[in-house]
């Protein structure tokens, strides 16, 4: 980012199916003041699936007074999922306004049994939960699709 009140969002969410494997890696590099940015990544992984996620926000030493925000929140499906997530600050300046996080958890198994309850099958209640999870993060013609792929990979 290197002009002055410079903005960008880094939007996305990924589903890895059984046996399937994903890496991703987003930097932001912060050169200017008063830039600002903001990462929001979801995942699921079903199965024996793998991700790794790496985010970095890097704040060089001209760049005083930038904003920015990174999270990577993730949803295993299935004990044999693994879900690496690293986020990362390196900051070179004061005077700035940054965060990181991560989580990677488990479906709820009492929401599960709630919307069982209400006559849903184990399948459209994960299905259900999968959905509001992603589109917390995006919206639109998107989420059709994630949809799709969790009724496919929940069958």
């Amino acid at each position: 980012m290197t002009g002055n009140r410079a903005k960008t969002s880094v939007i996305g969410a990924y589903i890895t199916e059984e046996n399937r494997h994903i890496d991703q890696q987003v930097v932001i590099d912060h050169q200017e003041q008063n830039t600002q940015s903001t990462q929001q990544v979801n995942g699921i992984g079903h199965k024996k699936s793998k991700s790794s996620f790496l985010g970095r926000i890097h704040i060089s030493k001209n760049a005083k007074h930038s904003d920015a925000t990174l999270n990577n929140k993730n949803l295993a499906l299935g004990k044999n999922a693994t879900i690496n997530t690293k986020p990362e600050l390196e900051i070179y300046t004061d005077d700035v306004k940054c965060s990181h996080g991560a989580t990677v958890g488990q479906l709820d198994e009492e929401q599960i049994f709630y919307l069982r309850s209400r006559s849903l099958s184990q399948s459209d209640a994960k299905t259900l939960l999968c959905n509001a999870f992603i589109k917390s993060c995006i919206r639109g013609n998107l989420t059709q699709l994630a949809t799709e792929k969790f009724t496919q990979c929940l069958k």
